[in-house]
């Protein structure tokens, strides 16, 4: 099978896979224990929030090892909720993962205002700004680095920008942007979040780097006071070994010059599947992703001819498949309902070769005939 759903999730690295093992061995020992073997394991996780910090330009202290960026968020967007008063407000894109969108709506309620969007999927900078010039001013703003499913990359940094001249934290949700894009200028959101499994880790482990107080889990004095529960260091070494073969590979094989394989795929179907249009198409987007909306037939049969073609894709968030209801970005589209669910997501990585998505392309192209001749036979009328 050729896998294209990494936005959803990797496969493990099998380095990462190695150190994982091998943690899970020596490695064992619950890190607030008293006795030498606790403590060694207690001093290999400080080395690696020490090494995190220096990877993102942070303080030790603001990095907090979490199960991944859903948690996450909901840390950062529960704690702004708790330590203000009820009549505060935040402010979200119109985009955000569910694990941003759903937690602003349970704790701020019917406070929650959404940033306008351009046409292209864009989050509209002068719409913030006039918001604060006005002095609308939330205590919290989120904005991700760049969407799940259209890969259309967010003009973050001017957000952290305008949010930093007027002192409002700003949270980034930089899940599909760690292991894809460069990493040295995350320090300039207030708070940002991601998950190990994007890029080649284990499931189960992610972090928050945060300038502030947020805190989540209380029972315990782990992860500075701010989580609690025993932390799964054998996870958290095995992320940080991922992030290393991801990051020697992104400067070996040069990832932002792969978008020409994506966009020559687009191509080709958009030529032999007459309709087809590509959401994002001419913005800035991960080399990776592709999100086309397909002129005819529900996205699930799409996804079971390639499927039977050896191709595994996605009909958009892994978080919202299954759902009757659109995604945020198809509702931000101002696609229709029956636009939505002809939706198929495409998702590369670093394996990939232009091979692989010449390949996707003409099974996208044989599974339109496929489907075309089904529909022509379930107009026979046998008698």
């Amino acid at each position: 099978m050729s896998y294209f759903d990494n936005n959803a999730t990797t496969p493990i690295h099998p380095l990462a896979l190695d150190v994982l093992t091998q943690s899970y061995e020596d490695d064992w020992s619950n890190p607030s224990s008293p006795y030498r073997q606790s403590s060694r394991t207690k001093a290999k996780l400080n080395k690696a929030r020490f090494e995190w910090a220096q990877l993102f330009g942070s303080k030790e202290g603001d990095v907090i090892f979490t199960s991944g960026a859903t948690e996450a968020n909901n840390m950062v967007i529960a704690s702004a909720a708790r330590n203000h008063s009820d009549q505060a407000r935040i402010l979200i894109s119109g985009i955000e993962h569910p694990s941003i969108s759903i937690p602003a709506k349970h704790c701020f309620q019917d406070r929650v205002d959404v940033l306008a969007m351009e046409p292209q999927g864009l989050v509209c900078l002068a719409s913030l700004q006039e918001k604060f010039e006005r002095g609308l001013l939330p205590v919290l703003v989120c904005v991700m680095a760049a969407n799940n499913e259209t890969g259309v990359v967010q003009p973050w940094c001017e957000v952290a920008r305008i949010c930093e001249q007027y002192q409002v934290p700003f949270h980034c949700d930089a899940t599909q942007w760690v292991g894809k894009m460069p990493i040295f200028a995350l320090h300039q959101a207030f708070s940002f979040t991601a998950s190990a499994h994007k890029f080649g880790g284990p499931k189960g482990v992610g972090w928050l780097v945060d300038k502030g107080e947020s805190s989540w889990q209380v029972g315990g004095t782990q992860e500075g006071g701010k989580r609690a529960g025993t932390e799964n260091f054998p996870a958290i070494a095995s992320m940080i070994k991922a992030w290393h073969e991801c990051d020697t590979l992104l400067q070996e094989v040069k990832a932002e010059d792969r978008a020409p394989w994506r966009n020559n795929m687009e191509e080709k179907v958009c030529s032999h599947v007459p309709g087809t249009q590509v959401i994002g198409q001419g913005m800035q987007r991960l080399w990776n992703t592709s999100l086309l909306l397909m002129p005819k037939f529900d996205n699930l049969r799409w996804i079971a001819k390639l499927d039977a073609l050896g191709f595994e894709v996605s009909t958009g968030s892994a978080c919202s498949t299954g759902s009757d209801e659109p995604s945020s970005t198809a509702q931000a589209f101002s696609l229709a309902p029956q636009e939505f669910k002809r939706l198929v997501r495409i998702s590369s990585y670093l394996s990939h070769t232009q091979a692989d998505w010449n390949n996707l392309g003409d099974a996208l192209i044989q599974a339109y005939h496929q489907l075309l001749e089904d529909a022509k036979d379930s107009n026979v009328i046998s008698i």
